[in-house]
């Protein structure tokens, strides 16, 4: 396989780092994409990719917005769905997408996996992508109501 990077562009000017690993010779065909957005720094999932990329898809290694190499700053949850909506975009525009795509993570990953699936529903007719698949590993799809993210602060007032 082969890598490239690029810097796929949020509606607010953002650019995210994504690495994508595609198969080193371009056979002509349109394939389908497997997409990993995660705050743990996209190389983290690189055995992952590769492995796929043997299997005959295109995969997008993404460092979510504001962590490692993306521009902006990391807020917990609050451009999830934006940011996956202009990655299906740019995905949509790619001469090598069939427009179809999974959507794989862990942990954190896990639940930019569960956004990015409702991004792609609420924004389909824009991008066209259509995600066949959601794999989310070890993960929520509600990080407030499961407690993954948690406010401290109440009880850190009362213990003063």
């Amino acid at each position: 396989g082969a890598l490239t990077l690029h810097l796929v562009l949020t509606i607010d000017g953002v650019s995210l780092k994504t690495t994508h690993l595609h198969p080193a010779r371009d056979d002509g065909l349109q394939h389908p994409c497997i997409i990993l957005r995660t705050p743990y720094y996209r190389y983290f999932d690189f055995a992952i990719g590769v492995h796929l990329v043997h299997k005959g898809y295109h995969v997008l290694l993404q460092d979510v917005r504001g962590r490692f190499d993306s521009g902006g700053e990391f807020t917990l949850a609050n451009f999830e769905k934006a940011d996956s909506r202009c990655t299906f975009k740019w995905i949509g525009e790619q001469p090598w997408s069939n427009k179809t795509a999974g959507v794989v993570g862990l942990s954190m990953g896990g639940y930019t996996s569960w956004t990015a699936y409702a991004s792609s529903l609420e924004t389909f007719t824009e991008h066209g992508v259509h995600v066949k698949c959601v794999a989310p590993i070890i993960s929520s799809c509600d990080i407030i109501k499961d407690g993954l993210y948690y406010d401290l602060s109440s009880e850190r007032d009362q213990m003063q």
